[in-house]
């Protein structure tokens, strides 16, 4: 109970982080890629800042969910994270609908660290994560503050401390 106990305080006052070891990184850059984007998954991505970040569904034309994303727009890319086992197969579906768009949909080369973290203090977690190299947006869940980060793996993962 004492470990639910200080979870809860972290989302209260603090940042509580929630490793996603089981996303992939895609990246979606190119001066089209939000525009495009937008019309594949359901979040509004053409309305988010460079920064900003969201959690959306990447659907079929008839509303079936293919995949979860997290988002993080940064100045030359957006990153989108999603499940490993489905990140091939949602590049190559999502590949056919670039067509005359500048915009470009790939893997990314390098493995990356995952992360949310949750709460008021989630805005300090974007600034440190990115002084230490990786793409981190603030975003809300729900009603909670949340950060959303992905580091590449050359980056130091212990942005806790």
């Amino acid at each position: 109970m004492a470990d639910l106990a200080a979870q809860l305080e972290a989302v209260r006052s603090g940042a509580l982080l929630r490793p996603l070891p089981e996303l992939s990184t895609l990246r979606v850059s190119g001066r089209e890629r939000q525009s495009w984007l937008a019309g594949l998954v359901t979040a509004d991505v053409q309305a988010l800042a460079i920064g900003r970040g969201c959690y959306a569904l990447h659907v079929t034309r008839t509303g079936k969910i293919q995949a979860e994303l997290w988002i993080a727009v940064d100045a030359e890319q957006i990153v989108l994270g999603v499940q490993a086992e489905l990140a091939e197969g949602l590049r190559k579906a999502m590949d056919t609908f670039l067509i005359m768009e500048d915009a470009e949909l790939s893997l990314a080369p390098e493995r990356h660290g995952w992360w949310l973290a949750h709460g008021p203090k989630s805005q300090a977690v974007v600034e440190v994560a990115r002084e230490h190299g990786a793409v981190a947006a603030t975003a809300h869940w729900g009603e909670l503050d949340t950060a959303i980060v992905a580091a590449p793996a050359r980056v130091d993962h212990n942005l806790a401390e």
